[in-house]
């Protein structure tokens, strides 16, 4: 009796370990194909023309963005920071991983996307709205910004 007893626990323990095992080798979030780069992203820099005009980092957004009713701004390039506010080069993240501009407000922007990593912004109607810059992956946002106030003059 004492060996049935200690046999069905050691056969029950032996089965615990193994599927243990088997589920730390089998474990999805380390089976991802793309790096795991996106995780360090926690700002963004918006640079046109050389200069870096909008900065958003921990939360806070610092600077804006202006277009002329019925002009197109030039290339807005999108620059990913890391906490410290190093730049998460895009190139690492994956073919996977793109942009998105979302415009938070009344639609008075066109958004297009010359380039990756890349925006620009048509201005149709003068007045005041928000876009929001995000790091998409495979259809939803792996980082979104808080709104990036935007004027069209």
């Amino acid at each position: 009796m004492f060996l049935n007893r200690f046999h069905g626990i050691a056969v029950f323990l032996s089965v615990f370990v193994i599927m243990g095992g088997l589920a730390a080798c089998d474990n999805p979030a380390e089976d991802d194909d793309h790096d795991h780069h996106a995780e360090e992203v926690e700002g963004a820099a918006l640079v046109l023309g050389g200069d870096e005009v909008v900065r958003v980092l921990e939360a806070e957004v610092t600077g804006s963005l202006s277009v002329a009713e019925g002009e197109t701004t030039g290339n807005i390039t999108v620059e990913l920071l890391d906490h410290d506010g190093e730049e998460v080069h895009a190139e690492d993240l994956g073919d996977e991983f793109s942009l998105g501009v979302v415009i938070q407000g009344d639609e008075i922007v066109t958004v297009a996307y010359p380039a990756a990593w890349t925006f620009t912004l048509q201005g149709d109607e003068a007045g005041d709205t928000a876009i929001r810059v995000q790091v998409l992956h495979e259809g939803h946002s792996d980082f979104t910004t808080p709104d990036i106030p935007v004027k069209v003059e």
